[in-house]
């Protein structure tokens, strides 16, 4: 379940603060996670007015952004350890990101479900994200 309460009424000190904010928000949703249920609230601001954004869009712009971070971003940065990376040679850094977005996409194509259990597995154990490229394949195409 979420919900949202948004308001346009602005204060001057917020204004100076961050100008051109149209919207003020305030979500609260509950998050479950196994039998364990938890309630997260959350507060934002959008340049959007009303007229482009209602309460009802925000709401779905937030959920949105919470898909891809989860989607891409988490996927990136932990499973295939982005983050944690010491590469820093030349242009390494970008040709390892785009070897995990087409590693990435290419079992979403595969439609693997459980990219994460087994690649963070091999990722934590291995201490080397480039080797889960390798075991990935060894595993799938067999």
């Amino acid at each position: 379940m979420r919900e949202i309460w948004t308001s346009t009424e602005i204060d001057e000190r917020f204004q100076k603060k961050w100008p051109g904010v149209a919207q003020i928000f305030k979500i609260r949703r509950y998050v479950k996670k196994g039998d364990k249920e938890r309630e997260e609230v959350v507060y934002g601001f959008t340049n959007l007015p009303t007229k482009i954004a209602n309460a009802k869009d925000i709401l779905d712009l937030d959920q949105k952004h919470w898909y891809m971070e989860n989607r891409l971003h988490y996927r990136r940065d932990v499973t295939m350890g982005e983050d944690a990376s010491q590469v820093r040679i030349k242009n390494a850094p970008q040709a390892l990101a785009a070897i995990n977005g087409g590693v990435l996409a290419f079992m979403d194509f595969l439609e693997v479900k459980t990219l994460h259990l087994k690649c963070g597995i091999i990722v934590r154990t291995l201490k080397k994200p480039y080797n889960c490229y390798l075991v990935i394949c060894q595993l799938y195409f067999r």
